[in-house]
């Protein structure tokens, strides 16, 4: 089973989600988080800060594990998602996503987004 970690990146009282192209196969012109597959004896940890590091050129610092799920969406693959923060904003995309946007957990039941991201926020509320 596939393992894909993604960063709840906050800022304030905002977060950070990234529109994915619209040529994707899957989930073409949502909104997900910076994040990506777990490569083979990488810790989960590290892949994240590799990850959103590649797709925003921010540092980022996780501090909690909020979600480690099974998702089914056709394939099943385990879904983690880590809170943390960035010592800074200067954020540049790569080619995997079109637009960012810091937004509150209010503005994102507008955005056309990831299906995990509304449980994600859920238990964001919680803590």
């Amino acid at each position: 089973m596939k393992t894909y970690v993604y960063a709840l990146i906050k800022k304030g009282d905002l977060f950070l989600i990234l529109k994915r192209p619209s040529d994707k196969n899957s989930y073409p012109d949502y909104w997900n988080l910076p994040g990506g597959k777990l490569e083979e004896n990488e810790s989960e940890t590290d892949c994240i800060k590799r990850e959103v590091m590649e797709e925003t050129s921010l540092s980022f610092f996780p501090f909690i594990k909020i979600m480690d799920m099974i998702d089914f969406e056709g394939k099943e693959k385990k879904v983690i998602v880590y809170l943390g923060e960035t010592n800074n904003t200067n954020l540049k995309l790569n080619k995997e996503h079109t637009e960012y946007s810091w937004v509150n957990p209010k503005e994102i039941k507008n955005k056309k987004i990831m299906p995990y991201i509304i449980k994600l926020f859920q238990e964001v509320e919680r803590l």
